[in-house]
């Protein structure tokens, strides 16, 4: 099974949508800290300023409990971001296609 995900762009953050899948209650996805919105599953990868006025980038873990991780600058975020949500997908064995 496949599924697309796509991202909104602006200078600071980006916001990554894919289709609901099927065999993944919306009440397990709300519990990792994402958003579903209709049959869409909504989440955002951008900044939040830090201690020290060092400004930090986060993304969901993917993972019950920790809701979010933190990376220094927006394309590290971005790419664990990713990396996150196809190991997540993969253990439904959902493939996934980014366009």
């Amino acid at each position: 099974m496949g599924t697309s995900a796509w991202s909104q762009n602006d200078d600071d953050s980006r916001t990554l949508s894919f289709a609901r899948p099927d065999r993944i209650p919306a009440a397990e996805l709300l519990k990792i800290g994402l958003a579903t919105d209709g049959n869409q599953v909504v989440f955002n990868v951008g900044p939040r300023l830090g201690q020290m006025s060092n400004l930090r980038y986060f993304y969901p873990s993917f993972e019950e409990g920790s809701r979010m991780c933190v990376a220094d600058d927006l394309p590290e975020a971005l790419a664990e971001a990713e990396k996150a949500l196809v190991d997540y997908l993969g253990r439904y064995e959902y493939d996934v296609e980014f366009k």
